[in-house]
């Protein structure tokens, strides 16, 4: 049923005679799609049906190269860096973010999802993404002339700033909303699994300056353009299948649904812990104690990672030149993997650092005390469950070391070793 649908929904591209010229070998990317076969090979296909219904492929529309259009292995390449990083010969300190914000990016960035309910094929860009109509354009006809389903591809924008552009775009760059393209769907999901999770009702846009815990639900009124580890994200907006967001569930291995309603449907639940369950056909959500949560995140906790001791027999001040990966118990993570940058070379530039040793960081947190303030952080019961009560005991903790006295004696050796 789905391969008629493909080549129904294409039929005015001539899905039929392009089959002729059809290569469905496996390869990193492809300059056109000829076939429904050459689409399958490339597109990331549902898992478990965690995206029944929806395959996709990451596009990419290189100006540099007289807009020549690739079509990617997604599954190999489910963002565009990676790819084009290794086959476009972006240069590797160079920003990437740029090609999502400048006007005069060189590369064009989107994806190609067909929706099999609607029968829809649809040219969609990231949400943050701020191309101007007549990008979305350049790239929407490079694209539909190179692939056998052109003429029934739609833009969908995926953001208010992207809707008010497709009101701009010519007649030929036909448009599908998301509320045309998920009519009468209530229940999207995106990643399965299961997790147990104290419900966080919030908008988006408090993300910004409001901390969930890795032990929480969020539940939210749109797609944010990043997450923090979460123990689940339920979205009342429905989200494209290789959503930045839906890619952070993959990798975590975190449930993500859309639901449409979804503060109603978790209204009553807000605050409380519950299980959740995001299946390929429905979801199921059931109040639980903290008891049970409890116990359930401990038999999943990960392999426990080993830290090394400090060592503390090293006080004197360092040049960052002389530390590497090796040094960590000494100097710190940060401090051993920036020395590590200024020895690679390239044409990054890495600023010349000191290196202020971690037993002095030891020995600051006993003089002032702030030892005994962290060791009792971390036994407290509402600081290890409850995501609110850990933010605010962090931030408290952050103004009384801001607050703490410094030793003077290493301050004027940091100000002697600063002047030299």
């Amino acid at each position: 049923m789905r391969r008629l649908l493909l080549c129904v929904a294409a039929l005015a591209a001539g899905c039929g005679e392009a089959a002729s010229t059809c290569d469905p070998a496996p390869a990193p990317f492809r300059a056109s799609l000829g076939c429904e076969a050459e689409f399958e090979t490339l597109a990331a296909r549902p898992l478990d049906a965690a995206l029944p219904g929806a395959m996709t492929i990451k596009t990419i529309v290189d100006r540099a190269q007289d807009d020549a259009p690739f079509f990617l292995d997604t599954m190999q390449y489910p963002l565009h860096a990676a790819f084009a990083r290794e086959h476009l010969g972006y240069p590797p300190g160079a920003p990437f973010v740029d090609e999502y914000f400048a006007p005069q990016r060189r590369l064009l960035l989107g994806s190609i999802t067909y929706y099999e309910e609607p029968a829809i094929w649809a040219y969609e860009l990231a949400p943050y993404d701020t191309a101007s109509a007549e990008l979305i354009t350049e790239a929407f006809r490079v694209l539909a002339g190179a692939s056998y389903f052109g003429a029934a591809l739609r833009f969908h924008p995926t953001s208010e700033e992207q809707a008010a552009r497709a009101a701009e775009l010519p007649d030929d760059v036909g448009v599908v909303t998301t509320a045309e393209l998920f009519a009468g769907i209530t229940y999207q999901p995106l990643n399965l699994g299961e997790t147990y999770a104290r419900v966080r009702l919030l908008t988006a846009a408090q993300l910004e300056t409001t901390y969930v815990s890795p032990r929480e639900l969020a539940v939210l009124d749109r797609v944010p353009n990043d997450l923090a580890v979460v123990a689940g994200v339920v979205t009342a907006e429905f989200q494209t299948p290789l959503s930045h967001v839906n890619v952070l569930s993959q990798q975590r291995g975190t449930p993500n649904m859309a639901l449409r309603d979804a503060a109603a449907a978790f209204a009553g639940l807000d605050g409380r812990w519950v299980r959740l369950t995001v299946g390929a056909f429905a979801w199921e959500v059931e109040e639980v104690s903290a008891d049970l949560a409890e116990a359930w995140w401990q038999d999943h906790r990960p392999t426990p990672v080993t830290v090394t001791p400090p060592d503390l027999s090293v006080t004197a001040l360092l040049d960052v030149d002389d530390v590497g990966p090796a040094d960590v118990a000494t100097v710190g993570g940060k401090a051993a993997n920036y020395g590590a940058l200024r020895q690679l070379g390239g044409p990054v530039r890495v600023r010349p650092a000191l290196v202020i040793p971690v037993a002095h960081y030891v020995q600051f947190l006993a003089a002032t005390g702030l030892d005994a303030q962290i060791a009792a952080m971390l036994v407290d019961d509402d600081f290890r469950a409850d995501g609110l009560a850990r933010a605010a005991q962090l931030a408290a903790l952050r103004d009384a070391i801001r607050a703490a006295p410094l030793d003077p004696d290493l301050l004027a050796a940091v100000e002697a070793r600063l002047e030299l």
